[in-house]
């Protein structure tokens, strides 16, 4: 009994909250997956042209002050290989090589609390038309940044934000792409502005103005793009057009419209693409027209299969169609 009472009456000790380590500011709302791929290119009869393989890290960490966040870190190197692709993009040294890519290398510094201005440094997507809104890094589904203006991501800083009734994104960038080359001396002014992007209709003006450096140098660009995307319950309508200059004597004209649809747990994906392109210049005028059908298919957590076949409907270097070819491609994430 007397021994109950001292117990009793003894302190109770309280555990107090562990001291903080100080990695804890790592990984505090970290998010991180690996990410790999491979990629089949086939052409029309069923001949293998390419594959390619991609290894990488998918990073996504925020920073937290106690009041607020402070800052978005988005972190996507990747390893990619290619074999017997040819032609080839300029960052591969052949039609057979190793090449770690940057997607996406970045951070995103609030300079409001209220996420109306932004600081982006580091590697990103060019603010233009419609790639600007829709993640494709990794996928065959895209908006043909390449083709229309030689780049889809480069190093720079930015400016953006959002407001209630509009966002934007302004930009200047080195122009070189994946590394960062000063050759030449090219640079870039880039941006966008548009209503938000989750609302059933998005609407948006870019424009991009600068020397992009190619294999045969800097090259004089500009754009001024224009685009548009519609949702209706499961489908979504959706168009790009910009116009141009490649150098001082070439005007470029482009157009792109996709309709897609998805089901409503969004594991099925299916898109249909119409691409027109137009340069006239010291050789003349000279127009293509394209066609992309695509899908992709979530058939677990993490693993998706991807389809894409791609016909020329009309080519200036044949003046007519061409046989069309197919992308096949496998994706985990874990």
């Amino acid at each position: 009994m007397f021994t109950t009472l001292l117990l009793a009456a003894a302190p109770t000790l309280v555990q107090g909250p562990a001291e903080p380590h100080w990695t804890d500011w790592w990984t505090d709302n970290l998010r991180w997956s690996i990410d790999e791929s491979v990629r089949v290119l086939a052409d029309e009869q069923g001949r293998t042209n390419a594959t390619m393989a991609f290894f990488g890290l998918d990073i996504h960490k925020v920073v937290s002050s106690s009041q607020r966040d402070v800052a978005t870190i988005v972190l996507q190197p990747y390893l990619t290989r290619v074999d017997s692709l040819d032609p080839h993009p300029p960052i591969f040294d052949g039609p057979d090589d190793w090449e770690l890519v940057w997607r996406i290398f970045n951070a995103n510094v609030k300079l409001k609390h209220d996420g109306s201005l932004n600081l982006r440094v580091g590697h990103f997507e060019v603010p233009f038309g419609l790639e600007y809104l829709i993640n494709t890094n990794g996928t065959l589904r895209d908006y043909t940044h390449p083709a229309n203006f030689g780049l889809k991501a480069d190093w720079g800083a930015t400016l953006n934000g959002e407001l209630d009734t509009f966002e934007y994104e302004v930009a200047w960038s080195r122009g070189s792409g994946n590394e960062w080359e000063d050759d030449g001396d090219p640079g870039l002014f880039s941006g966008r502005i548009g209503t938000p992007r989750d609302e059933e209709r998005v609407f948006g003006l870019s424009f991009l103005d600068g020397d992009t450096l190619t294999p045969m140098g800097a090259l004089e660009r500009n754009r001024i793009g224009l685009d548009a995307s519609l949702y209706h319950e499961n489908l979504g309508f959706m168009l790009e057009v910009s116009a141009g200059e490649d150098g001082a004597d070439t005007d470029v004209q482009r157009a792109l419209g996709e309709i897609n649809w998805r089901n409503p747990d969004e594991t099925k994906l299916s898109w249909l693409q119409l691409i027109s392109s137009s340069l006239d210049g010291p050789g003349g005028e000279a127009t293509a027209l394209e066609s992309k059908l695509g899908m992709r298919w979530t058939v677990a957590t993490g693993w998706n299969l991807s389809a894409q076949y791609t016909q020329t409907l009309d080519s200036p270097a044949s003046g007519g169609g061409r046989p069309g070819g197919v992308a096949l491609q496998l994706r985990w994430r874990f």
